[in-house]
């Protein structure tokens, strides 16, 4: 049915606003200067704050997982017979590219982690028999790796975390007992160190959720109890802080995800009855904010998982994956 002359820019703003949400993770992780707030009744606002479903038939059997690599928004998500699959949005044309198979066959039981490192994208996974196994591709050739074991993994209980810093890949997992395990891989000598403990961790029961922000590496993780641990570790001292817990009387029933924008850390769970509830950091004061329910957001059926600046991902009714922002 042809559009009317009010629908036309609707549709190119609704448009815009799915580029400006799904691109933030394309800024570098500093302290932005905040914009000044549009008006509640500005339609842009409105629009910023619509939750939407990526297209096709992924019937995801985990958590998405996604990063920005090569100019376009990748999504993963795992199948219940434990392949992997992916789709692209391009922040040029504004449109996704379908649904396909990540080559090979990880036997992957739970939700993918994916980061950008040495120039290509790499992908993580926790198998059946509790191994991380990797792959990366490659923007230049077009092309996947085979899936490798990385060494020393056997025993994870979760899926992986994975973040870049200090020049080094950074991947996290909960292991046995509920410990938080860790090791990092290093590009110019193409070798992974041993597994250690992160020190101090409570017992654990989710997977982890780690980024970059001021200078640290994050690191937050559900409890017993639904309760939220967060710590961080400083390049500089080579050290990890105290593990601290978010306030107040909310459950997690899932694992975190952390955003990093507006001179905080703003901790993203999925709570009792399937609402998203998210609570902010402030860096500058180490203060906390109170948890508050992400308005709009659908009843989750997976952890979330951030996507850059205030958007997130999750698996929604109908097995469907929706996006949108949490401060909406």
């Amino acid at each position: 049915m042809p559009r009317t002359p009010l629908a036309r820019p609707l549709h190119r703003l609704l448009a815009l606003a799915l580029a400006l949400l799904l691109g933030a993770a394309a800024l570098p992780d500093a302290p932005a200067r905040a914009a000044a707030p549009l008006p509640a009744d500005h339609p842009a606002a409105a629009a910023a704050a619509t939750w939407s479903v990526v297209p096709g038939p992924a019937r995801p059997g985990s958590a998405p997982a996604t990063v920005n690599y090569g100019g376009d928004r990748w999504l993963f998500t795992t199948t219940n017979r434990g392949h992997v699959r992916m789709n692209r949005f391009s922040l040029t044309t504004q449109t996704w590219s379908g649904w396909a198979a990540v080559p090979g066959w990880p036997i992957a039981r739970d939700t993918p982690s994916a980061v950008v490192y040495g120039g290509d994208l790499r992908l993580f996974v926790r198998t059946a028999t509790g191994h991380v196994r990797t792959a990366r591709y490659n923007l230049s050739t077009g092309t996947w790796s085979a899936w490798v074991t990385v060494p020393g993994s056997k025993g994870a209980e979760s899926a992986p975390a994975t973040v870049v810093y200090g020049g080094d890949l950074h991947v996290f997992v909960q292991g046995t007992g509920g410990t938080v395990r860790t090791t990092r891989y290093t590009l110019i000598t193409d070798s992974w160190s041993g597994w250690g403990a992160v020190p101090g961790a409570p017992p654990v029961t989710s997977a982890l959720t780690t980024t970059v922000y001021f200078g640290h590496l994050h690191l937050a993780v559900r409890g017993v109890g639904g309760t939220i641990h967060t710590t961080r570790y400083t390049l500089t001292t080579d050290g990890w802080a105290p593990w601290t817990t978010a306030p107040g009387p909310l459950r997690a029933t899932s694992a975190p995800t952390l955003s990093a924008y507006d001179s905080g850390l703003h901790v993203t769970v999925r709570a009792r009855g399937g609402l998203l509830h998210t609570i902010r950091y402030d860096v500058p004061t180490d203060a906390w904010s109170s948890w508050r329910a992400v308005a709009g957001a659908p009843r989750a059926t997976s952890a979330p998982v951030a996507a850059g600046g205030s958007a997130v991902f999750v698996r929604g009714p109908g097995h469907e994956i929706h996006y949108g922002g949490i401060d909406g």
